[in-house]
C-alpha cells in the first residue's frame, strides 16, 4: 500500500495505523492538527487535553492516541505545518524583492509579523520549540528546516557568513539553527518585556539584532509600517 504524500508528521501518523485504516488516517490527522491549532489559538497556551482534542476534531480518543501518542506529538505536527505554511507565505514577499539585503529584511520582518499579528498559536510554538528540541531534537530540526534553509540561502546571498570567519570550518547549518532559535527568542522577549515599543521601533530592533548576530551589513532599512493597515510594507 502506498502511503499518502504529505509532511513528515502526517506520514508518521498514518504509519501508526494499520491496513485499510491508513486510507482514512491522513484525513483524520489533518482534522486533529486543525483542532490543535484552534485550541492553542483560543487559549494562547498548550493547556488542553487529549480528550478535548478528540472532541474538537471528531476523532475517537483511541484513534487519536494511536496516531499521536501524546500532546508533544501534536505540537510537533502543528510546528511543522506552520513552518511549511510560513515559508510559502514569505515566498511572495521574497519574489518581489531583487536586492539581497531587501530579501533578507523581508524574511526577518515577515517572521516578526507572524509573531506580532498572528494567532495565539504562533507565540505558543515560539515558547515551546526549545523544549521540544530538547526532548525531540531530530523531529524539531525537521520542523524548522524550511525556515533555516531559507535563512541560510538569503544570508549567503547578502554576502555574510553567519557571524563566523570563512576559514573557521564552522558547520553552517548547525550555526543557522542556533541563530534562528535565538532570533525567535529575541522576538518573544521584545513582545514580553518591551510592549511599549511601537511597531516601527520594534521592527528596527529586530532587524538590528539580526544584523549584529549574522554579520549582515547593508543600507536598505527595514520596511515601513502603513498607518492604515498596521502591516509591514516594503
Amino acid at each position: 500500500m502506498t502511503l499518502p504524500e504529505g509532511p513528515g508528521w502526517e506520514r508518521r501518523a498514518v504509519q501508526r495505523s494499520t491496513g485499510q485504516m491508513q486510507l482514512r488516517s491522513a484525513d483524520r490527522a489533518q482534522r486533529v492538527v486543525a483542532a490543535v491549532r484552534d485550541l492553542a489559538s483560543e487559549r494562547g497556551s498548550t493547556e488542553f487535553t487529549m480528550v478535548e482534542v478528540a472532541e474538537a476534531s471528531g476523532v475517537p480518543l483511541r484513534t487519536l492516541y494511536r496516531q499521536f501518542p501524546g500532546r508533544d506529538e501534536l505540537l510537533l505536527a502543528l510546528l511543522e505545518d506552520e513552518a511549511r505554511l510560513g515559508v510559502s507565505l514569505l515566498d511572495a514577499a521574497l519574489a518581489a524583492a531583487v536586492d539581497p539585503v531587501t530579501r533578507l529584511v523581508s524574511f526577518v520582518l515577515g517572521i516578526w509579523e507572524f509573531m506580532e499579528r498572528g494567532s495565539g498559536y504562533a507565540s505558543v510554538l515560539v515558547r515551546e520549540h526549545l523544549r521540544l528540541a530538547e526532548e525531540y531534537p531530530d523531529e524539531t530540526k525537521a520542523c524548522l528546516e524550511p525556515f533555516v534553509d531559507c535563512m541560510v540561502e538569503l544570508v549567503e546571498e547578502a554576502g555574510a557568513t553567519l557571524g563566523r570567519r570563512p576559514e573557521s570550518g564552522t558547520d553552517v547549518r548547525a550555526e543557522a539553527f542556533v541563530m534562528f532559535s535565538v532570533l525567535l527568542a529575541h522576538m518573544q522577549a521584545i513582545r514580553l518585556f518591551r510592549p511599549e515599543l511601537d511597531g516601527r521601533d520594534a521592527a528596527d530592533g529586530v532587524w538590528g539584532f539580526f544584523c549584529a548576530m549574522s554579520g549582515v551589513t547593508g543600507t536598505v532599512p527595514p520596511p515601513d509600517r502603513s498607518p492604515e493597515s498596521g502591516k509591514v510594507t516594503a
